[in-house]
């Protein structure tokens, strides 16, 4: 057998060599087309393929909860309702809770604290999951307990990162929000959960926690017991939550439960989205390359007629040069293969070099993306399927004809009308693919545009933004943490550069975001099913100032709204309009969730948009910070020159009042709005660039066939040239039939773009699908592209010596 393949692939291999040209490009266009496909295919795999690193990984859902008249929303679940579930459930092995926080680490006798972001677990965390610590161990029963909480278990980054991979690291005293603990264990490296998790300390609900309904707060994990189904536990939840509803109607009415795979809470829907929308796109690309080969085969194959028609004649089978072809368009896709390994690892370097470091921590699976066996085994598999859908077809439309072909001067050796229209249509299928992906390419960059276009008016560019942490007990008190903010933001104005510096508990487009359930005078919910909800949001009285929050009605808070003076709040335009349509919200009063007093409107502003992913502002409650005084909370310093020049400044300001106090998160309002977008930004700009190379292919399409057309007809231009034909008439007798093959191409490309494009805007917001300036300007630069590569070969049919071309034959 073996032999009897190696006496097909050296003829084979013969013949390639005497078409080098021929060889090379195509093994380029392949690999261009499996390059591209093995790099987005690497960044899919780490994203929604590649099992979890846990034990019986299929297993492990999240727990939900949802509130009453929302669809979509998984929101946290209350500590008596984790309760509840974890003690009347019979489809989990082991329900655990958590809750992310963040803490300020210090060590004995040092002066730099740093901001970790941490999670607060149950002892039963690291067990549900099914992983083991790297060192020492992980938490067991009783470490929740009051005077045994204070021990920690540290993520593998944060010790190599902090503690330079000390391997003495299991009995270390550190210092976290000013309580000491004692590192017990730490995580191998695959242990990332929750995303951007560099510290786990027991979670502890105190009795009087235990007994809360209202706020929810934690996030449960849970592990299916074998044999157990997602639908088996959807009902047994259903099942306890009616059941809590009728026993506490008063929290629980129209509250429900629904358990996710734990794989696709990490990755997230957008994330599959966008993951599974570029495998499309690069599978055109793809397609494309395989669609020049093919061009390229039924222009070789044509020119071979004559020896295809001999070989026939001597006794050779159909099915004997169908092989020899297919083998041939298999041996360059392999060919191509080892060669788009090279552009796939540059790719791939070039995909994670340009994702900012302060994102890839919180990214699910980045560290995942690789050149791994995965993705080799996908190159092998794409290059043959490349190999065969190239090669293929052209062969099995090859039926040489021996009397015709072997005629001395005979015309039939030549391609013919039936593979001219073959190649034809491959052109216009071309044009059509990357015309989608160009529509596609543009509408989501200019969707990413308009989503950093947004807050513009906010001048983010100028605005220095950092975050920080009172979670300790020299701030438990609501008049220390004011204090402390007073002294803060007094100290801050008055740096040099600052024009102004402001609190916010969550800057637009932030990570803090704060939904606070109220009720409006007048209109109080008689159960929790009724309860309205918006954004809540603290705020220093020079807040609306410094971002330039236009004040519609009524006043800015000022100083004089302190803990001893009437409760008051400005609400955002929409809020107003939403619960007093009809009259002025001014004088009105509301009441959140989780405070006794009622709030008097004192103030109407515009509408911010204080996350990207929704459709429209929502309805925003501020209030004052002296009123209301967070552990958690954002600074923003609006500077004169540049705003980083301004984050060491900020900093020694703040160990000045506090040594413990660490900043994190420093960075422009504007790197923040563009880190919470980059998702769509990077698949937007990924798309742009398999537009290109689709446009680059397809002219390679069109010249090829182009140059082919001249070719075959030499002898048809030198008569018509003969006969009196002008060289313009020529010129633009090739141009027109071109042109035909374009307009169809973006006939098609844009009739599947239109409908695609609303499917998208359906899944990612900020696609605008009619939107006509992205389409003309995909259609104009294909038509400029696909005409210049049309000219070449056409002038060269005005040159045609007709002398020269009617002798030839």
């Amino acid at each position: 057998m073996l032999d009897g393949l190696l006496a097909e692939i050296r003829p084979t291999l013969r013949s390639l060599r005497r078409n080098p040209g021929f060889a090379l490009f195509a093994i380029l266009t392949l690999a261009l087309g499996i390059g591209a496909n093995t790099a987005i295919f690497s960044v899919a795999d780490a994203f929604i393929f590649k099992p979890l690193p846990y034990s019986s990984a299929d297993r492990l859902v999240m727990i939900h909860a949802r509130a009453p008249g929302d669809t979509t929303l998984a929101s946290p679940v209350s500590p008596a309702d984790y309760l509840d579930i974890q003690s009347r459930s019979t489809s989990f092995d082991r329900i655990a809770a958590f809750e992310q926080v963040d803490f300020n680490l210090a060590e004995s006798g040092s002066s730099n604290p740093e901001a970790v972001y941490s999670t607060n677990v149950t002892p039963d965390f690291f067990a549900t999951l099914g992983v083991q610590p790297l060192l020492g161990r992980a938490f067991g029963p009783g470490d929740d307990l009051p005077g045994n909480n204070q021990v920690a278990v540290l993520s593998y980054g944060l010790w190599q990162d902090r503690f330079a991979a000390d391997p003495t690291i299991i009995g270390r005293r550190i210092k976290l929000n000013g309580r000491t603990f004692s590192v017990i264990g730490v995580m191998g490296k695959a242990m990332r959960f929750p995303a951007g998790s560099r510290l786990w300390a027991p979670l502890t609900l105190t009795p009087q926690e235990r007994e809360i309904r209202e706020t929810h707060s934690l996030r449960l994990l849970g592990r299916l017991k074998p044999g157990a189904t997602e639908p088996q536990a959807r009902s047994e939840l259903g099942t306890i939550m009616t059941a809590l509803a009728r026993t506490y109607p008063r929290t629980n009415q129209g509250w429900s439960a629904f358990p996710q795979p734990l794989h696709r809470y990490i990755t997230g829907e957008l994330t599959s989205q966008f993951s599974l929308l570029l495998l499309g796109a690069v599978f055109f690309v793809l397609l494309i390359a395989c669609a020049n080969v093919m061009s390229l085969q039924f222009a070789r194959i044509s020119g071979r007629q004559r020896e295809l028609a001999l070989r026939a004649a001597l006794g050779a089978s159909r099915w004997r040069i169908i092989r020899e072809i297919a083998i041939e368009n298999i041996l360059l896709s392999l060919a191509a293969a080892a060669v788009s390994l090279i552009f796939s690892a540059w790719s791939l370097d070039v995909i994670l070099s340009y994702m900012p470091g302060d994102v890839v921590a919180y990214i699910a699976g980045w560290d995942n993306i690789q050149l791994d066996a995965r993705a080799l085994a996908f190159t092998v598999a794409a290059a043959l399927f490349g190999g065969l859908l190239s090669g293929v077809i052209p062969a099995l439309r090859t039926r040489p004809d021996v009397n015709d072909a072997l005629k001395e001067g005979g015309r039939s050796a030549t391609l013919g009308r039936g593979r001219t229209r073959s190649r034809g249509i491959l052109v216009v299928a071309q044009i059509a693919a990357a015309c989608v992906l160009l529509a596609g390419a543009g509408l989501m960059l200019r969707g990413s545009h308009s989503l950093l276009d947004v807050n513009q008016s906010l001048r983010p560019a100028s605005i220095l933004t950092m975050q920080l942490v009172l979670t300790d007990k020299n701030y438990g008190q609501a008049d220390q943490r004011t204090a402390f903010y007073d002294r803060m933001l007094d100290r801050l104005s008055i740096l040099p550069g600052v024009e102004a510096a402001t609190l916010v508990s969550n800057a637009p487009y932030g990570v803090n975001e704060i939904r606070a359930p109220y009720t409006v005078e007048g209109q109080l919910a008689v159960n929790a099913s009724e309860r309205k909800s918006a954004q809540l949001q603290v705020i220093s009285p020079n807040y609306l100032d410094t971002l330039g929050i236009r004040l519609i009605a009524g006043r800015a808070f000022s100083q004089a709204d302190g803990p001893k003076s009437q409760p008051v709040a400005i609400v955002s335009e929409k809020f107003a309009t939403r619960n007093w349509p009809t009259s002025t919200a001014l004088g009105r009063h509301i009441r959140l969730s989780n405070e006794t007093a009622w709030l008097t409107v004192v103030g109407v502003v515009k509408d911010v948009r204080y996350d990207p992913w929704v459709t429209e502002a929502a309805p925003t409650i501020y209030q004052p910070y002296r009123q209301a005084p967070l552990y958690y909370t954002y600074i923003a310093i609006r500077g004169k020159g540049d705003p980083l020049s301004l984050a060491a400044p900020a900093r020694q300001t703040i160990a000045a009042l506090d040594i413990e106090r660490p900043l994190f998160e420093l960075k422009t309002l504007d790197r923040v709005i563009s880190n919470k977008i980059i998702g769509l930004s990077y698949v937007a700009v990924m798309l742009a660039v398999l537009g290109a190379i689709a446009i680059i292919l397809s002219a390679a399409g069109i010249y090829s066939l182009m140059a082919y057309l001249v070719t075959e007809r030499t002898h048809e231009i030198g008569i018509r040239l003969a006969l009196g034909a002008g060289p313009q008439e020529i010129l633009r007798g090739m141009l027109l039939r071109s042109g035909s093959l374009i307009l169809a191409g973006l006939t098609i490309g844009l009739g599947i773009s239109i409908p695609l494009a609303r499917l998208l805007s359906s899944l990612i917001y900020g696609v605008a699908p009619n939107d006509p300036t992205t389409y003309a300007g995909a259609a104009l630069l294909l038509v400029i592209v696909a005409l210049t590569a049309c000219y070449v070969p056409a002038r060269r049919a005005m040159s045609v010596n007709p002398i020269i071309a009617l002798r030839r034959d």
